[in-house]
């Protein structure tokens, strides 16, 4: 009998053949009930004719995006995500007819801030209008519900909105959707089968493969391409002709790659990444003068609007967000400099046709970011740095859902732009003493760098990386859920949680104290690597989510893991099931993501070290409830 997956799969393909309506890229959602709702919602939307629509949550945003691209009718007036209201001066809503929209309410605590905010900016003339697919009927506050005259859709028990919300990110990853909000991205391109394993072949990046079983759809793949020396030189150079402050300040740069098939065709996207570390006022507002002199009035224009916004957090966080998206850019148009014989023609036309996505920007920063970008990318593009070629065999690290590409022998994977400028200290962040008694259990796998043509398999660490989220959830924000649902008013609730940050749901982890807290040494660029990855796995399955958090101490800003809509999902067996505890066989053919691989068993030793990890973990939870 064929699995609900498979059954799913073959309705998707036949609606996309008989040319059916956009909305049967919902067909992943198996509760019809569910599905109807959804598609009401947006129908809803429009009739509300509002001046401003307000996405809140990243998924809703991606969902949004999803079905305009398979052809829904876009929502009148201007449609942009919560976090690109930071861009927004309060003015430009005042008098305004403001949608503010969410796909599922678990408490409501979110919307009351944004309500609170929104309220306020539209002021005495102006209306704000609460909307949701669906609302939890066991976790959310009534009392929060009602002050915001919120309406839903469909209300729905604990257990159907959960999984909802899985489905929800399903259907994100087999329409090849990036489940992000803070980066570029680029157009889905349609291409055929040649161009994937001539990209994983190729020795201008490293390959992780970041597939979670969780979205597993057996047509949808995704996986990242970390810079190597010559291509990494090239994007160290690019970003230090944009500004030497923004070149220091980046972590580390890669372009995730999001490819669909269906029959002989393949549908691809490419969403650069680079991550910036933690930046004080001082240097927010230096990089971006610098990038001022390279890139002229599009990007002064956007400075001088940011830097009019009369909140000093504001202008920060959205000084740090537009520097993180024009490092992207960067990457993203460095990327499609490539020529030969850094790599195949093949995959220099390819990249060169490639289109940024105006919708997503829009959407994500607003439409005057939108049109100021569309400036910088031609500035950006008449920049050509030169660079040279290296040779090098290469080798694959996985999870049997994840691996990775390293180079051979000894040789650690490296990020691809290297941190120069001194910073303070980092802070150390709420969540660590939460989340120490996890380390003392030190799940962290140390998988042996593999050498060329092996594979070793990582997927313990990205398990790990979940189970901290989801205990936080667990442990923390749970009980917190029930005392404000306990609460008999809004402005009890504000007394106690008076901005977003006091909410436990808002307050994470860096990258190194995560590294830290799965047993990684931060020193070893390997250790970093595979977290990086895991990191991956779990952004795309929704445990966790990146955002940046400013430090009125420090005066800075930093970016920070959450926990997600999702996190409970690390701890059921499907996120570390059977092809965790399975090595993929030495790969000695051309790679192809959508290939069948033969597997064989680790050993019994093997496993029963890593159950007993499992097992130690698991038992904190037990001990939570």
């Amino acid at each position: 009998m064929k699995s609900d997956a498979v059954l799913t799969r073959q309705a998707l393909r036949a609606a996309r053949k008989n040319g059916h309506e956009p909305a049967d890229v919902l067909v992943w959602i198996t509760n019809p009930d569910l599905r109807a709702a959804t598609l009401r919602f947006f129908d809803d939307l429009r009739v509300l004719d509002g001046d401003v629509y307000v996405l809140t949550a990243r998924r809703l945003s991606c969902l949004y995006l999803t079905l305009v691209e398979s052809g829904m009718q876009r929502l009148p007036g201007r449609v942009l995500t919560d976090r690109a209201l930071m861009l927004e001066a309060a003015e430009a809503l005042d008098g305004r007819h403001v949608v503010l929209a969410d796909d599922t309410v678990l408490l409501g605590s979110t919307l009351t801030y944004l309500h609170r905010d929104l309220t306020s900016a539209v002021g005495e003339t102006g209306r704000v209008s609460v909307r949701a697919i669906c609302r939890d009927t066991g976790q959310s506050s009534s009392m929060l519900i009602g002050a915001m005259d919120l309406q839903a859709s469909i209300e729905l028990p604990t257990s159907a909105v959960a999984a909802f919300s899985r489905e929800l990110t399903r259907v994100l990853f087999a329409n090849s959707t990036p489940y992000v909000s803070d980066f570029v991205m680029s157009e889905a391109a349609r291409t055929d089968a040649s161009i994937s394993p001539a990209i994983l072949g190729s020795e201008a990046w490293l390959v992780a493969d970041v597939n979670s079983s969780v979205l597993s759809s057996g047509s949808t793949s995704t996986y990242s391409l970390v810079p190597r020396e010559p291509f990494q030189e090239l994007v160290a150079s690019g970003l230090s002709a944009l500004s030497p402050v923004l070149a220091a300040s980046a972590l580390a740069a890669k372009v995730r790659v999001f490819e669909r098939a269906e029959g002989r065709d393949r549908f691809v996207r490419y969403a650069p990444f680079v991550l910036l570390g933690e930046l004080t006022e001082d240097e927010l507002a230096s990089a971006a003068d610098q990038a001022a002199r390279v890139l002229g009035r599009p990007w002064t224009s956007l400075v001088a609007t940011v830097r009019s916004l009369p909140d000093p957090r504001q202008r920060a966080l959205a000084t740090h967000r537009l520097l993180q998206a024009l490092a992207s850019l960067q990457l993203g148009v460095t990327m499609k400099q490539l020529t030969t014989p850094l790599v195949s023609d093949v995959i220099v036309g390819h990249f060169a046709s490639l289109s940024f996505d105006d919708v997503s920007v829009e959407l994500n920063f607003g439409a005057t970011v939108r049109a100021a970008f569309a400036e910088i990318v031609a500035t950006l593009s008449e920049r050509r740095p030169a660079g040279t070629r290296s040779r090098g065999a290469r080798g694959v690290a996985s999870t049997g859902t994840t691996s990775v590409a390293v180079q051979p022998d000894s040789a650690p994977v490296r990020t691809a732009v290297s941190r120069s400028v001194r910073t303070p200290p980092p802070a150390v962040s709420d969540m660590v003493d939460v989340i120490r008694p996890l380390t003392v259990i030190d799940p962290f796998v140390d998988v042996p760098r593999p050498l060329a043509g092996q594979v070793a398999v990582v997927g313990m660490t990205a398990h790990a990386v979940g189970l901290l989220f989801a205990y936080i959830s667990a442990t923390v924000e749970q009980v917190e859920r029930r005392r404000i649902r306990r609460m008999r008013s809004v402005n009890a609730f504000l007394a106690e949680f008076p901005l977003p940050s006091s909410r436990t749901l808002n307050k994470g982890l860096t990258f190194e104290e995560i590294v830290t807290a799965v047993g990684g040494d931060v020193t070893d660029s390997w250790h970093r690597s595979l977290v990086s990855f895991a990191v991956d796995v779990c952004n795309d399955v929704g445990i966790l989510v990146p955002s940046a958090v400013y430090d009125a101490e420090r005066h800075s800003v930093r970016r920070q893991y959450r926990i997600g809509e999702n996190s409970g999902l690390a701890r059921m067996a499907s996120f570390a099931d059977r092809q965790t505890w399975l090595t993929p066989s030495l790969r000695t053919t051309v790679i192809d993501p959508f290939a069948e691989e033969d597997i064989e068993q680790i050993s019994a030793e093997d496993y029963r070290q890593l159950a007993s990890v499992d097992q130690k973990i698991h038992k904190f939870f037990r001990a939570a409830r």
